[in-house]
């Protein structure tokens, strides 16, 4: 059986990282469209398939109309490692699956695989290979706060950095995962980016 499956909803909560600065969109990049639908519901959408509990880290108040936690970073400026951390203090749950705004053809099937795959390691993350990870669309348990911490002090912002000191399991993305496609994790960041998203 898999380890999501053996998982009660009420022990894991999704947190969706929308505190970017956009400033290559040009606006605030959860509510950008695609197909006519918001990308931060896109994220909504995935959570929701796997815990009715969830946080949004951001920096306005452009998401106060959706019926979730609106979570300020603690640390002005320190991206989405200040996110996180952010999320993890007002997370009431050992597990927190991490997924970015803008990553709208993530599936369900990877959280599945990464809790299956990492069983009790603190951090679990999808990678592909050499230094290549996906660190905004993993799982981070709460017994991290105190790494994070660190880092934020030390005024490191580096998520990678911080796997090599703490419980971290890479897990390796491939073709041979049924449900692995070549866009599972294309990020928009650009206008130019929605146009090539609709067109996938």
């Amino acid at each position: 059986m898999h380890r999501f499956l053996m998982l009660n909803k009420e022990h894991i909560t999704g947190i969706i990282l929308a505190g970017g600065k956009s400033r290559r969109m040009g606006i605030e990049k959860g509510l950008a469209e695609l197909k006519g639908k918001p990308l931060i519901e896109y994220a909504i959408d995935l959570i929701l398939q796997l815990t009715g509990t969830i946080l949004i880290s951001a920096n306005s108040k452009a998401y106060d109309a959706y019926p979730f936690d609106v979570v300020p970073d603690v640390v002005p400026d320190s991206g989405p490692m200040g996110g996180i951390y952010s999320c993890l203090q007002k997370s009431k749950t050992e597990i927190n699956l991490v997924v970015s705004c803008d990553t709208p053809f993530i599936k369900p099937q990877l959280y599945d695989y990464l809790l299956d795959q990492g069983k009790d390691h603190a951090c679990v993350v999808p990678w592909h290979g050499q230094d290549l990870y996906e660190p905004l669309c993993a799982v981070y348990h709460k017994s991290l706060l105190d790494d994070f911490r660190r880092f934020i002090e030390a005024g490191n912002y580096k998520i990678p950095d911080l796997f090599k000191a703490v419980d971290f399991l890479p897990v390796k993305m491939g073709r041979n995962l049924s449900f692995y496609h070549d866009h599972l994790f294309f990020n928009i960041n650009r206008r130019q980016d929605l146009k090539t998203a609709e067109k996938l």
